[in-house]
């Protein structure tokens, strides 16, 4: 799988494009169906509570790691990674973050404290920008406009 299906100039023109790729279903629909489940209930009940946006949907899964330290040739007491992989809106994704903060400023270092609530900003921000409707059912539907500047 490529991330990128193709580069286009300014002027409109393909200056790359990846070849299409025969793709395989690892999971049935409902297999498929009971993970996007467990997803969104990390973010309505879990360790992504943070995650939560007013706007959108969202579905994901917190990580936290502690870090290798050369210098002990072991995992640092100390250092962590705080991460949170989601996607949005959660019956229509348009798209998928990860965040990850490399040795969050303090305690505790979880996913759902430090990487979580940035999840929500980008997700809130570029879906606006992308003119994707929100789909929380208190939030109007009605065409998002782009702010400038």
């Amino acid at each position: 799988p490529y991330v990128i299906d193709k580069i286009v100039s300014a002027s409109g023109k393909v200056i790359e494009q990846k070849s299409g790729t025969q793709t395989t279903k690892i999971f049935s629909p409902e297999i498929s169906a009971k993970l996007r489940g467990i997803l969104q209930q990390v973010v309505l009940n879990g360790t992504a509570t943070h995650a939560q946006s007013n706007l959108y949907t969202v579905a994901g899964k917190t990580g936290t790691s502690e870090k290798y330290d050369p210098a002990l040739k072991g995992y640092s007491p100390t250092k962590r990674l705080a991460s949170f992989a989601g996607f949005a809106p959660y019956n229509d994704p348009k798209l998928t973050v990860i965040v990850v903060i490399d040795e969050p400023g303090k305690t505790p270092y979880y996913g759902g404290k430090w990487a979580a609530p940035v999840f929500k900003n980008i997700i809130d921000g570029a879906l606006k920008y992308l003119n994707v409707a929100p789909d929380k059912s208190h939030i109007s539907k009605a065409r998002l406009v782009p702010k400038e500047g």
